[in-house]
């Protein structure tokens, strides 16, 4: 049976070029990590623009219903009525930067494992079990003679 040792090394270099693929391809789990992570930065922008969705709802209701609420917009706007002065003040020490809830389009795209050097690297693992895996059995076959 001296085909047997070489279908065990070709099976176990088969198992190793899976392995690898599996783990490291662009479908493994290395990849599904990254695919995680994405979702995990998704859902929170989508909080985030559901919180500023409300926040916004919130202040048009305000102003539709509220007329002093209209004045102080229109105040921000630089519009103001008869008898009222206007008074600048340097505001941007007091003034913070709101988060952009669209920051997620910023993101750069997921980094795919290089499918060829992926290759290579478990192609060559394949064939460095396969032929540690048949000297392995012929030397078991040569000591299985001697006997």
């Amino acid at each position: 049976m001296k085909t047997r040792p070489a279908l065990i090394a070709l099976y176990a270099a088969f198992i190793t070029y899976s392995l690898l693929t599996l783990f490291l391809g662009q479908s493994g789990v290395a990849a599904l990590e990254r695919i995680h992570s994405r979702h995990r930065l998704l859902s929170a922008n989508m909080a985030d623009l559901d919180e500023k969705h409300r926040r916004l709802k919130a202040h048009l209701s305000g102003l539709m219903t509220d007329p002093e609420a209209v004045a102080a917009g229109a105040r921000s706007l630089g519009l103001v009525s008869k008898g009222e002065y206007i008074v600048i003040l340097d505001s941007s020490r007091y003034c913070c930067d709101e988060k952009d809830a669209g920051e997620v389009l910023q993101l750069q795209d997921i980094q795919k494992a290089d499918s060829g050097i992926l290759g290579v690297v478990s192609l060559t693992a394949g064939a460095v079990v396969f032929l540690i895996m048949l000297a392995a059995g012929k030397e078991r076959n040569a000591y299985s003679k001697r006997r």
